[in-house]
């Protein structure tokens, strides 16, 4: 019996593909420990980093410092992670009402509320200002600027337009739920290596099916599309599995996504000036040109914003039927088979987002 294991909230769940399906896992879930010391991590990876100086010899003189985070299209650990980091900060000198985060690259739209909770903790929250990323010059007025990122493709590129003077790439677990698995500190360059292409071992398939990532990084849809952020994909069917117990996501989100199924119920094409990367537009993009999208999550189903969802698909019964929610495992493999019928190749990422690793100079998978 074919049985796949997803990071699916705080759980997991497992999915039983039937016999007649061709399953390709090619990073599946770990059975790992929990996470190890994460501050005794950040603290030795501060003290030896990979290029130049450790932090502490960079922070004297400084008086104002910005910690520049991921926003909602780049989620990693930042709670076990950005504590320690202000700690060294302040002890550095600078003091703790100068040290303030800033969520980049901002294009997704404000982080408050509950998912900035999810993704950079309360004590974060609680204690230090959170700006969105608008302009470059909005960090002129900081001395120290440190980046804390996932280590995944893309992350140099996006952060090439920033000065940055120390940062540290993050390296999340493959077991179920996200956790702090190794910190890498240097400078940019030193650290990220560029994008490498899906495996080949996609060609020909006709179904993928990523998740979210795992609590909480997949309590809503905009935050389960974080794992889309990567080259297209070559299936003409995504299959996203999430928690979605929140619901849709933020306004700004929900407004964008309204925006995006509508142009293409007219046809239409995202307009060119938008950015390069937002969730709505990730979901936009898969449905264009005839693709078709299955959201299989238990949690939205059952939340309130769905229902304006259902209405938006109900005005174009065209655009309904290739824009499924499901929540049960048997309507998932129904509505596949009345795709594909019995026999196709289904090409799955349990990880989601972390699954995402970054090689080295080598070509080799980073330790």
């Amino acid at each position: 019996m074919n049985l796949l294991n997803l990071a699916l909230g705080r759980f997991g769940l497992t999915l039983h593909p039937p016999e007649s399906v061709e399953v390709l896992v090619l990073r599946p879930l770990s059975a790992e420990a929990a996470t190890p010391n994460a501050r005794g991590l950040v603290e030795a990876a501060l003290e030896q980093p990979l290029s130049g100086p450790p932090l502490k010899e960079l922070i004297p003189g400084k008086r104002r410092a910005a910690l520049l985070v991921g926003d909602v299209t780049w989620p990693a650990p930042y709670e076990a992670v950005l504590p320690t980091l202000v700690d060294a900060l302040v002890s550095g000198g600078i003091r703790p009402t100068r040290i303030v985060t800033v969520a980049f690259p901002g294009e997704a739209g404000t982080v408050i509320g509950r998912s900035a909770v999810r993704r950079y903790g309360e004590q974060i929250l609680g204690d230090h200002d959170i700006f969105t990323f608008l302009r470059t010059e909005d960090l002129v007025d900081f001395d120290a600027c440190v980046a804390v990122f996932p280590q995944v493709p893309g992350v140099r590129e996006a952060l090439s337009s920033v000065r940055v003077d120390f940062a540290l790439a993050l390296q999340s677990s493959t077991g179920l739920v996200p956790q702090l698995a190794g910190v890498r500190c240097g400078s940019v360059e030193s650290l990220w290596v560029p994008q490498r292409a899906l495996p080949e071992v996609t060609m020909g398939t006709e179904v993928e099916l990523q998740t979210g990532g795992g609590a909480p990084a997949d309590a809503t849809l905009e935050d389960a599309l974080a794992s889309w952020r990567r080259t297209p994909t070559r299936a003409t069917t995504r299959v996203l599995a999430f928690d979605g117990a929140e619901g849709l996501g933020s306004s700004y989100f929900t407004q964008e996504l309204f925006k995006s199924l509508r142009r293409i119920v007219r046809g239409e094409k995202a307009e060119p000036h938008l950015p390069a990367w937002t969730p709505a537009r990730a979901l936009e993009e898969s449905l264009q040109d005839g693709g078709r999208i299955v959201l299989y999550s238990p949690g939205l189903a059952e939340h309130g914003e769905t229902e304006y969802l259902k209405d938006v698909l109900l005005e174009s019964p065209s655009l309904a039927e290739r824009f499924k929610l499901v929540e049960t495992e048997v309507v998932l493999w129904l509505q596949l088979e009345q795709w594909y019928g019995k026999t196709y190749r289904l090409f799955a990422e349990p990880l989601g987002w972390r699954g995402e690793s970054m090689l080295d100079e080598k070509g080799l998978p980073l330790a």
